[in-house]
């Protein structure tokens, strides 16, 4: 079983297109120094896996436990297992990575390329997590994140809450705050917050998220 990873979102300003099918993300006006352009998320292919490889290893190169070509492949092909790319001009710029348990949808990887951080890449990439979470009837989204990670202040933006902190869950002497957010109504009721459990993250996992 692949080790459960937590990774690092990429804050910056975005907008996203309304004008789209509910089977498919936005696709996103990203905004750089000279204006907006765009950027197409879909979902990933045995084809990207060299290009989603090169993210992973450009991200998270100095930390333990990448995820190779054959952990992705494997992330690829698994039901209940959503990968999304992001694509600026052709190029592969990030991915994001979804696991579904039951009607939990949890956020199990996200990683933005070096040149594309800044843009509002991640905030686009979590977005897109959250719509398909929504598609899959899931009513939470979770995660687990460092104490230390500047992602923690976005995910807030963005809506998650804490719920808790784990003691030494990325190794002894580095915390990690339990987040959720509730994506949809259950049963048109009155939301009950869900037990959020633990899996365990890779403890190399830190923080190094950037603007």
């Amino acid at each position: 079983m692949l080790p459960f990873l937590i990774r690092d979102t990429f804050e910056g300003e975005f907008r996203s297109n309304e004008s789209q099918n509910d089977d498919e993300p936005p696709d996103p006006l990203l905004k750089n120094g000279s204006g907006y352009f765009k950027a197409l998320i879909r979902k990933a292919q045995l084809d990207d896996i060299s290009s989603l490889v090169a993210i992973e290893n450009q991200s998270f190169a100095s930390r333990d436990y990448p995820i190779d070509k054959r952990q992705f492949y494997f992330l690829i092909k698994t039901r209940n297992v959503k990968v999304f790319i992001a694509t600026i001009e052709g190029q592969t710029a990030g991915y994001v990575c979804l696991l579904m348990r039951n009607k939990t949808a949890v956020l199990y990887s996200l990683a933005v390329g070096e040149e594309h951080r800044g843009k509002g890449l991640g905030s686009m990439l979590l977005e897109a997590a959250e719509r398909q979470a929504c598609r899959d009837m899931a009513f939470i989204i979770r995660l687990e994140v460092s104490c230390m990670n500047k992602a923690v202040s976005l995910y807030e933006k963005q809506g998650y809450s804490k719920t808790g902190i784990i003691k030494d869950y990325y190794g002894k002497g580095t915390d990690a705050f339990s987040m959720f957010k509730q994506v949809a109504q259950q049963g048109g009721g009155e939301f009950e917050k869900v037990n959020t459990g633990r899996y365990r993250c890779n403890p190399a996992i830190a923080s190094t998220a950037s603007g």
